[in-house]
């Protein structure tokens, strides 16, 4: 229910200023529930409170964050100026047209990871205002202290735009941050996180800080052998989940429409399949095949749902 995230994200939202509304009757798969919902909340908190209509935001969790996705679209009137999604995607494919800020979290055990990292490279490739934030955990919405770092961008997304007054402490403690995280990705061996926040540095910094030398940084990294065989492993990890939850995924989509004979059938075979994959998930012999295995895993279960 709605006051969940409220409850979850109360702090974090009053330490920057912010109001956080959200619905009780919002349903996945209920497009006229969800936006007769959105219509609710928006009707509710426009008359009675002060809000900077140059600063509307959109959140949500799973089917909510694509319905999030989909409202911050499809209503011109709203002039949303970001989103923030928690555990999926896009409900359609994505354009390079939209002109919201979009900052998505995703467990590195959600199953919509490789939707979230797949995202994440077409938003790149246009240039448009993007964050991404793989969190330790699983289909969830992030963490307070995680969350927090959604708000931080957006502040950082609304000074760079000029609608909030540029704050040189919090840009510089931001600016900080943003490079410790660039060095410890780099003696941690993490190409695509240091790339991250190189692109940060230089994407959601330009204009209040001078960002050349990450630039170049940024540049020199994208042209290394490093970079190229990090991605090449994280398409190879999407590319396994696909090819575990493919078969184990037709035997549920038949199991609904088969005879009694051939559901038992099915069952034996969907039980076997969930359990040796449920037992590779919790030993498999490195860590990537544990996180892709738990994806599997979780993909197919919510599928069987």
């Amino acid at each position: 229910f709605g006051k969940g995230p409220v409850k979850l994200y109360k702090d974090v939202a009053e330490k920057y200023g912010y109001i956080l509304a959200a619905s009780n009757q919002s349903r996945n798969f209920q497009i006229d529930l969800v936006s007769k919902a959105a219509r609710a909340v928006w009707d509710d908190t426009h008359p009675r409170l002060t809000l900077d209509s140059r600063r509307i935001y959109m959140m949500g969790f799973s089917g909510g964050a694509r319905a999030a996705t989909m409202l911050a679209i499809r209503c011109q009137a709203c002039a949303v100026a970001g989103v923030i999604s928690h555990g999926a995607g896009y409900p359609f494919p994505p354009s390079d047209k939209e002109h919201f800020a979009y900052f998505a979290f995703v467990g590195d055990k959600d199953f919509n990871w490789s939707e979230a990292v797949e995202l994440r490279r077409k938003k790149e490739e246009w240039g448009a205002p993007y964050h991404l934030r793989v969190f330790d955990g699983e289909h969830q919405w992030a963490p307070p202290a995680v969350f927090e770092e959604a708000i931080e961008w957006l502040q950082l997304k609304a000074m760079q735009a000029g609608v909030v007054a540029p704050d040189s402490s919090f840009l510089d403690s931001l600016f900080a941050k943003t490079q410790k995280d660039a060095q410890n990705a780099s003696q941690q061996k993490d190409a695509i996180a240091q790339s991250e926040a190189y692109r940060t540095l230089v994407s959601d910094f330009s204009g209040l800080k001078d960002v050349t030398e990450y630039q170049a940084k940024l540049t020199a990294l994208k042209n290394s052998a490093d970079y190229k065989q990090a991605l090449k492993k994280e398409q190879e990890a999407i590319d396994q989940q696909r090819d575990i939850t493919q078969e184990l995924s037709s035997r549920f989509a038949r199991a609904g429409d088969a005879d009694v004979d051939a559901q038992l059938t099915l069952r034996d075979a969907i039980v076997k399949g969930m359990t040796e994959l449920k037992y590779q998930a919790d030993h498999g012999k490195n860590v990537e095949t544990r996180l892709i295995m738990t994806r599997s895993f979780s993909d197919l279960w919510a599928q069987g749902i």
